[in-house]
């Protein structure tokens, strides 16, 4: 190998000698690598049985393991389970990991909508579905360029959305049906996002002339873009991704929000590239979608409020160092379809500015705090990003109410308790 690539460097010296002597300043004609349907069925062929593979040393790797790392997958498990009943019957993808989709392509996302629902009720509207999308021809497209689906493949088994990552709560009874039902709405919703998106880029890709053969690079830039679109960023893999996924409710969702700036901003791909189009044209949706919201949910309140002296947009908060920044407010509920960026943004304004404004409209200096500090807003964001039973366990260590850290321990009632553990956040918001 080593002499292959000298010989490779000598070639390619030769020839850029032989380009100044002759003065030939030509663009060199891109060569594009044979395929035909032979070699495309061959190389799905051979991603099955990786697929295989990948699966078979998933479970000896299980079956295998030793005491720590049981122990290790024991304590996830309990983490997860937590997770997985908060996360029963919640069906709020679509305004959530699906927002950036709903203005910047609408079709999509309402065709999404409607088959989440389907594939929610029907297991096997839910299984053909995978099914479809496992023997599309461009399957192996999206697996080669890393796009993020679930329940797809072979290799799937050990692979969760993050807060359907506990297989203990498929032994409760009720929970367990709830529990699918929620599971298939989401992934179903997801899924069909991300492929169809997926699919529009790599169209757009394929005729400027571009191939994965050729520029593999510009396809997974799209799968980037979906991915974190869609709320399924990057995130650390092994003990450590095992670590912040008990820590956190959804490690992926939170890098997510981040990465989807970088693929509008990223250097290594073209400045007009599909992929860039797509991150600028989803954030802007997002805004939009947001803003929207905010400015028709307030007019609605004021104009059904009992106070006559209401104008049409009192309440109205843009205000990024405010608590309800983004937020529509109806006296002591809040209503945030922000998917995520509202936190981020506050967060960030409030450590550069060193203030804060809470819900009553009373604003602090950080910096002349005494239990604060210009760096709390960072602390605060994490502890509201914790999983349910970090959480837990974080505001006990505390001696506050292991359900709202905001109520000393002694507070805490029976109430608290069931609600807090058995509640899903669709119930848990009401």
């Amino acid at each position: 190998k080593l002499q292959s690539a000298k010989v490779a460097i000598n070639k390619k010296i030769n020839e850029l000698n032989r380009r100044i002597a002759e003065k030939d300043y030509s663009k060199k004609p891109k060569t594009t690598k044979p395929i035909d349907d032979e070699l495309k069925n061959l190389q799905e062929q051979k991603q099955k049985l990786a697929d295989e593979l990948e699966l078979a040393k998933w479970k000896a790797e299980r079956k295998n393991r030793e005491v720590g790392e049981l122990i290790m997958d024991s304590i996830e498990e309990a983490f997860g389970l937590f997770k997985s009943i908060k996360a029963t019957f919640d069906l709020s993808a679509p305004l959530r990991q699906g927002l950036p989709f709903l203005l910047s392509n609408p079709k999509l996302w309402l065709n999404s909508f409607v088959n989440m629902h389907k594939q929610a009720i029907s297991s096997s509207s839910y299984e053909d579905n995978l099914k479809d999308i496992r023997q599309s021809k461009d399957y192996k497209l999206m697996q080669d360029s890393g796009l993020a689906l679930m329940g797809v493949d072979g290799t799937q088994e050990n692979k969760h959305d993050e807060q359907f990552s506990s297989k203990l709560v498929k032994n409760i009874p009720i929970y367990n049906k709830i529990n699918n039902f929620s599971a298939r709405g989401y992934s179903g919703f997801m899924n069909n996002v991300s492929v169809g998106a997926f699919r529009q880029g790599a169209r757009e890709l394929q005729n400027s002339g571009y191939t994965f053969e050729d520029n593999p690079e510009m396809f997974k830039a799209l799968a980037s873009v979906v991915n974190n679109s869609t709320g399924r960023g990057k995130s650390a893999q092994g003990k450590v991704g095992k670590l912040l996924n008990m820590i956190f409710f959804s490690p992926k969702m939170i890098t997510s929000r981040f990465l989807m700036l970088h693929d509008l901003v990223r250097t290594d791909i073209p400045i007009d590239s599909p992929s860039r189009k797509m991150a600028a044209m989803n954030l802007l949706g997002t805004a939009v979608s947001v803003a929207t919201f905010n400015v028709l949910a307030t007019a609605i309140k004021n104009a059904f409020d009992d106070d006559d002296k209401d104008n049409l947009l009192d309440g109205l908060n843009f205000n990024p160092i405010h608590t309800d920044f983004a937020k529509a407010r109806a006296k002591d509920t809040v209503y945030d379809i922000t998917a995520g960026f509202s936190q981020i943004i506050r967060t960030l304004a409030r450590v550069i500015t060193a203030k804060s404004i809470n819900s009553k409209g009373d604003e602090k200096d950080l910096s002349k705090s005494y239990s604060e500090t210009p760096l709390s807003p960072v602390s605060d964001f994490l502890l509201n990003k914790l999983s349910p039973l970090s959480s837990i366990i974080y505001n006990t260590s505390i001696r506050k109410n292991p359900f709202n850290r905001y109520k000393e321990f002694y507070q805490t009632t029976s109430g608290d308790v069931l609600r807090g553990i058995l509640a899903p956040l669709s119930v848990d918001m009401l």
